[in-house]
């Protein structure tokens, strides 16, 4: 299962990641709305974990494209 993480705290994203790595998940992470979008629109992904206040392009405006 592939899961694309968008964080842009680089140490909430570590833990986010790592506890879904051990748990099996693949994870692609992104730190801007803007490279998380491009890369949903590239990959097809199972799950998202998207923050909501991110640079560039927001969490809400993210999962609404």
């Amino acid at each position: 299962m592939r899961i694309l993480l968008v964080e842009d705290d680089i140490k909430i994203a570590a833990f986010v990641s790592k506890g879904l790595k051990e748990a099996g998940y693949v994870v692609d992470h992104y730190i801007n709305g803007n490279d998380g979008l491009s890369a949903a629109k590239l990959e097809s992904y199972d799950a998202g974990v998207i923050d909501i206040m991110l640079p560039g392009i927001d969490g809400l405006t993210l999962i609404e494209d």
